[in-house]
């Protein structure tokens, strides 16, 4: 009996092989079960002071509203091999949900009754930043805790795209933040505000190594590479930010030369996300980053490894979408065919030097695109081609161990949890 809901094959849950792989298997199978279909939780009031909690800011990650705060991931397994880091999925809020979290004398489990399954997991207690005050405001609403070592600020949370009526079509942003924002707070921080919440977020919390930068699109594209570059120069100049892995993830400058200047500022690496490689599903998705181009946007990648070399240039495409005809809500999808198109745009990113990621597609409804029904076993089985394809690849440093950040990081793709399959697969074979 498995933990798997959807079509594709999975590991088997009750097989005696207790080794580290097959461990992390298990757990890489319930997260994309949990990604695809969400979790209820419908116990009584956890202990939210001492979780870190949802934050909105960016995405609705909920396919429906709870009327309770809810935690931001679960840690489903930890890893002796990788120094006891966590596999951690995020918190997908869906009161239809085959998975439900419950809280039992003071241990959470998730139950799935139509399985007759239950397992221990683990709400991380870790500091989502709540209480601490930056320039007048709480620093949770800045500083946002993406997984066991990172910190995420949007710089912005509003986009010249939909300014334009241009917005991308898998994009709630704008929505989402007006929904959790204290009336008058403005879209747009002020770089000593960021510099000032990133620096105290740090001091806090020593675990924190990482720190990504992303938010909307200002209406000059050089413009949005400059205030970056201003940024990244001074997280290099306070101490609690200085050594922090630091990424960007924003629309390539018109002028080339500003991606040498971010190199030049401290910027570990770099993300020029062109979202698919099909230029007729571009156009219908991302009609601004269409008129960008393409061409453009690749070619931008391909400048972009001169100065921040292999492994350091990414891109992503949002998984879900691939396979799509336009931005219309899908009347029929397959995981085969999203899987297959995915795997050959990756793999032809790969082949030109640029680090392939992917976001697993999600929307509350308030899209052009709307809800699709992801497989949880189509999700999965991709999410081990994906981690064949990139370790085969070479770009990765295998001292690293993760495409980006570690595996506790991103709760919310699966990109490092292929990876680390991939990777734990080689040890099980020479073992």
């Amino acid at each position: 009996m498995g933990m798997h809901n959807g079509d594709g094959p999975a590991p088997d849950m009750n097989a005696p092989d207790t080794d580290e792989w097959s461990a992390a298997a298990e757990a890489v199978a319930l997260k994309c079960d949990l990604l695809a279909d969400g979790i209820r939780i419908d116990q009584g009031a956890l202990p939210v002071d001492e979780m870190n909690l949802t934050r909105r800011h960016l995405y609705d990650y909920g396919m429906t509203r709870s009327r309770r705060p809810l935690p931001y991931e679960l840690v489903l397994t930890r890893l002796p091999s990788f120094g006891g880091l966590p596999i951690v999925a995020r918190v997908r809020h869906n009161e239809n949900a085959a998975w439900e979290l419950v809280l039992r004398e003071g241990t959470e489990f998730l139950r799935n009754a139509r399985l007759g399954t239950e397992r221990p997991v683990h709400i991380p207690k870790v500091m989502d930043f709540r209480g601490h005050r930056v320039h007048g405001r709480d620093l949770s609403t800045v500083v946002q805790r993406l997984g066991y070592d990172l910190i995420g600020v949007v710089p912005t949370n509003h986009c010249s795209y939909y300014t334009a009526h241009q917005k991308c079509a898998f994009c709630e942003i704008v929505e989402t933040f007006d929904d959790e924002a204290e009336p008058g707070t403005p879209y747009r921080k002020n770089r000593d505000l960021i510099l000032t919440a990133s620096e105290m977020a740090a001091g806090l919390d020593d675990t924190i190594t990482g720190v990504t930068y992303n938010g909307g699109q200002l209406a000059d594209y050089d413009a949005t590479v400059r205030m970056y570059v201003r940024l990244v120069a001074g997280l290099r100049r306070r101490s609690s930010t200085a050594a922090l892995d630091t990424t960007v993830a924003c629309m390539p400058p018109l002028d080339l030369k500003l991606v040498g200047e971010l190199k030049s500022a401290g910027l570990d690496q770099i993300y020029f996300n062109v979202e698919t490689l099909d230029e007729r599903l571009l156009r219908s998705m991302a009609p601004a980053k269409s008129r960008f181009g393409l061409d453009r946007m690749l070619t931008a990648l391909k400048a972009a490894l001169v100065p921040f070399g292999p492994g350091r240039v990414y891109t992503n495409l949002v998984y879900g979408i691939q396979s799509l005809k336009d931005a219309a809500p899908p009347t029929h999808w397959h995981s085969e065919q999203e899987n297959r198109v995915t795997l050959a745009a990756m793999r032809r990113l790969a082949e030109d030097g640029i680090v392939p990621t992917y976001t697993v597609y999600h929307s509350s409804g308030r899209n052009a695109t709307g809800r699709i029904p992801l497989s949880p076993g189509g999700l999965l089985d991709f999410t081990q081609a994906y981690g064949e394809l990139v370790w085969h690849s070479g770009l990765i440093d295998r001292s690293r161990k993760a495409v980006l950040f570690t595996v506790g990081s991103l709760p919310n793709t699966t990109y490092n949890d292929g990876w680390l399959l991939a990777e734990l697969s080689r040890g099980r074979t020479q073992a």
